[in-house]
């Protein structure tokens, strides 16, 4: 026999008022307070039979009231929301390699496309250090002019590149978002394999792969152009 109904917003209010009517009617506050006071004493206070009736029917009056629309069926089967079946490009044929590589892995370096919807793409490529795995991540958003903005770009392997040409829009920007150094190190072979592009960077870039000040009269060593 299949149960259903059974976990709904009617039920869980009706025994929480239930619950709170009985612990706290007068004859059961005195009882606790007689017991906490007179540990020894066993006599036990009960409710009469019109204290409990009265409570029922107050609380099936209540309930009547309330909507079961929002009844959770028991028999329904979990599923996972639309956002968590994105269609997934990858293209491992055009090459997953990319020289200099500072960060590994150093070969078959794969790379994921996601598509999010609304003109907007993630691209996830292969990280790994020692036995620990990871992607990192890069946003790309076709613009109202139909060019690329680019958000923390990765290696320009021949497979991340080929999925980036698949949108068939021109890279306009390219953006460093911050210093962490998985995502500042690809930014020169990304930027030399897009020159046309627009490059902004956070400001305060600093360590061994150049730095910039907060402003572009400062002195700016990054090995790439920088707009802004």
């Amino acid at each position: 026999m299949q149960m259903k109904n059974l976990c709904t917003p009617r039920l869980s209010i009706g025994l929480i008022l239930f619950v709170l009517r009985f612990c706290f009617h007068p004859t059961v506050v005195t009882c606790w307070s007689f017991s906490s006071l007179n540990p020894s004493k066993t006599e036990k206070s009960s409710l009469n039979r019109r204290d409990v009736l009265s409570t029922i029917a107050s609380t099936a009056a209540i309930l009547s009231q309330i909507d079961n629309s929002n009844a959770i069926n028991l028999d329904t089967k979990p599923t996972l929301a639309k956002e968590y079946y994105l269609p997934v490009a990858t293209n491992p044929s055009a090459g997953q390699y990319s020289f200099p590589a500072l960060t590994p892995p150093f070969n078959k370096r794969a790379t994921f496309r996601y598509t999010l919807g609304r003109n907007a793409w993630a691209f996830e490529q292969l990280l790994t250090f020692a036995n620990v795995t990871a992607t990192i991540r890069t946003n790309v958003i076709q613009m109202e002019t139909g060019g690329l903005w680019v958000h923390s770009p990765q290696w320009p392997t021949g497979e991340f590149c080929a999925l980036l040409d698949d949108l068939n829009a021109p890279v306009d920007h390219i953006v460093l978002p911050c210093n962490a150094f998985e995502h500042k190190a690809p930014m020169q072979a990304f930027c030399k394999k897009y020159p046309k592009a627009k490059v902004w960077v956070s400001p305060g870039q600093f360590g061994p792969l150049g730095s910039c000040g907060t402003s572009l009269q400062d002195k700016i060593s990054l090995g790439y152009r920088v707009d802004g």
